[in-house]
């Protein structure tokens, strides 16, 4: 069985997709709003799949 890894992205990507700034998706990786991979201290990354659909479980919970 092959399973394939999710390609990941930097902030801008994110930011960039969802039309927000870089420093807001900063901010939502510090409160737990979006999941993140942090391959170091200094380093975040982003699977644009799982940031996807935090928003889409948030938008169906009438979170926003």
């Amino acid at each position: 069985m092959h399973t394939t890894t999710p390609a990941l992205v930097g902030a801008r990507e994110v930011a960039e997709r969802l039309d927000v700034t870089v420093g807001t998706v900063n901010r939502w990786v510090r409160t737990g709003r979006i999941p993140c991979v942090r391959p170091s201290r200094r380093i975040v990354r982003f699977d644009m799949d799982a940031v996807l659909a935090a928003f889409s479980k948030e938008a169906t919970n009438g979170n926003h």
